[in-house]
């Protein structure tokens, strides 16, 4: 894990899978996650960034959206948000 600590990033693509950021700002940005270490972002502003997933994330959204698709698995999409919202 490599720490990026007070940084300021406009206007740039971060690739931020195996970083820990810790109070910086981002502005501007599109940060890509490509589903590697989870980037633990403390104390982190962002502003009129944009999320952008790429490789096994990517797929994964892919795959999550292809079953909200299906009525019959729509419930259990729903439930993984519920999850991640905080919900039962």
């Amino acid at each position: 894990m490599i720490p990026v600590i007070e940084q300021a990033f406009n206007g740039v693509s971060v690739n931020i899978d195996g970083n820990a950021y810790q109070r910086c700002q981002f502005s501007n940005c599109t940060l890509v996650y490509s589903g590697g270490e989870l980037p633990p972002m403390e104390h982190c502003s962002l502003e009129n960034c944009r999320w952008q997933f790429a490789d096994a994330a990517s797929r994964t959204i892919q795959f999550l959206s292809a079953l909200y698709t299906d009525p019959a698995s729509k419930p259990l999409v729903e439930q993984i948000f519920n999850s991640i919202r905080g919900g039962a």
